[in-house]
């Protein structure tokens, strides 16, 4: 439980950063508001998810395979949503701004 809630706000918080980094100024607010609405319908959904294949007395009756693979289903079409969306708007390292650690700089100023 500990380590999902982690996982969670680590890419929450990773999330809403690159959203505001990568909006315009008149546009973060709005982009801001999409991300919590996404993640509220996400929660929804999941919560009509367990509703649907709840668990039996027996364990073996229940619809918990069928439940795994629509999770699956789920996780493939996000996967090609994901990688439309980055080959797209053209997500790559050539883009990114890299603010050098005092640790690199010293290191640099004591060798040359």
């Amino acid at each position: 439980m500990f380590y999902s809630l982690n996982t969670h706000i680590c890419v929450c918080f990773k999330g809403l950063e690159y959203i505001y980094m990568k909006s315009p100024p008149y546009m973060q607010g709005l982009s801001m508001g999409l991300f919590w609405f996404s993640s509220g319908i996400g929660y929804f959904v999941g919560l009509a998810l367990m509703a649907t294949f709840q668990v039996t007395e027996n364990i073996n009756s229940g619809l918990l395979d069928v439940y795994f693979y629509v999770l699956a289903l789920f996780l493939g079409v996000y996967t090609l949503l994901f990688y439309k969306c980055a080959t797209y708007f053209h997500l790559g390292l050539d883009r990114m701004i890299i603010i050098p650690l005092p640790e690199d700089i010293m290191q640099v100023s004591c060798c040359s």
